[in-house]
């Protein structure tokens, strides 16, 4: 096929230019014999005055021809999955400040969510912040860079309102409703320690799921006593992950709970979040591959 197929157009020149020259011809003059010379010698100049003009033609239509942009044409089935619409929920709240993780708690739930925005690369993926109440950082996007940017200026809420995440999962049910996502996943990336706010955590993710959201929870941070900075200076306390909370949250949102204790938690995530994804369906498509860069080169030598 063409790319520029208009330009064909032009072949019609060299017949055109042809028949107005034997159109306007001058009549040859009469002469009573011409046998006087059929003794003349015919050399191959002669036999060959023809060829300046042909191949002068031969120029003229490779260009044209590469002008209009030959192409080859190969059609392709692949299979394409879909992406799903994913929120992260990055907790906030001010036990994200204790010092058992890189360089805290929400320093790695950072490094996590960007692990994760790097694993999905056919996502649309937003970033909701929370602690007592919830705030969107990100809209739902699939420039994952602006995503990322967006992770690294995360700081603690200032506000001590405590941890709400049942507040934010029917937050990011909302978003993901008003997105018009058709098949969506909240992940909630916190120390699991919910203590205010309605719905439950439990009740939000039993909603989320009849929605056809599933929710998924990932638990950062260690056991026993963490260092925790204080205005004393940093001192030990017993902040603990609920991950009991977190497993029932997950189960009633029809996912997984990972706890985050190394990279490979995002793999993890990354699996969960390919087993809600919708199936691979296959797509019939059209490639094309330019045939004509000798074309041009081929009018040059004619030419010369």
């Amino acid at each position: 096929t063409f790319a520029h197929p208009g330009w064909l157009v032009l072949l019609a020149v060299p017949p055109g230019l042809w028949l107005v020259r034997r159109l306007r011809r001058a009549p040859l003059p009469a002469v009573s014999s011409l046998s006087w010379f059929d003794g003349v010698p015919t050399t191959w100049r002669v036999r060959l005055r023809w060829l300046p003009g042909a191949f002068r033609t031969l120029a003229f239509v490779l260009v044209v021809v590469a002008l209009a942009g030959p192409e080859r044409v190969t059609p392709a089935r692949e299979g394409v999955r879909p992406g799903l619409d994913v929120l992260l929920l990055v907790d906030v709240s001010q036990s994200m400040r204790a010092r058992d993780g890189t360089p805290d708690r929400l320093g790695s739930a950072i490094a996590l969510a960007k692990d994760v925005v790097q694993a999905r690369p056919r996502d649309r993926i937003g970033v909701l912040l929370f602690a007592g109440d919830h705030a969107i950082a990100c809209p739902l996007t699939l420039d994952h860079p602006a995503v990322v940017d967006r992770l690294q200026t995360i700081t603690v809420s200032d506000s001590d309102a405590g941890t709400a995440i049942g507040v934010a999962i029917a937050g990011a049910l909302g978003r993901l409703q008003t997105a018009r996502a058709a098949r969506g996943a909240i992940v909630v990336v916190t120390d699991g320690a919910s203590n205010t706010g309605t719905p439950l955590p439990e009740d939000a993710a039993r909603l989320a799921a009849r929605q056809g959201m599933t929710v998924l929870t990932v638990g950062v941070g260690r056991e026993g006593l963490v260092p925790f900075p204080t205005e004393l200076g940093v001192v030990e306390i017993p902040l603990g992950i609920d991950e009991p909370a977190l497993r029932r949250v997950a189960a009633a949102g029809g996912g997984t709970f990972v706890r985050a204790r190394d990279r490979q938690a995002a793999a993890t995530i990354a699996a969960a979040l390919d087993r809600i994804e919708p199936a691979e369906r296959v797509v019939t498509s059209r490639r094309t591959a330019p045939i004509g860069a000798w074309l041009g080169a081929a009018a040059s030598i004619a030419l010369a």
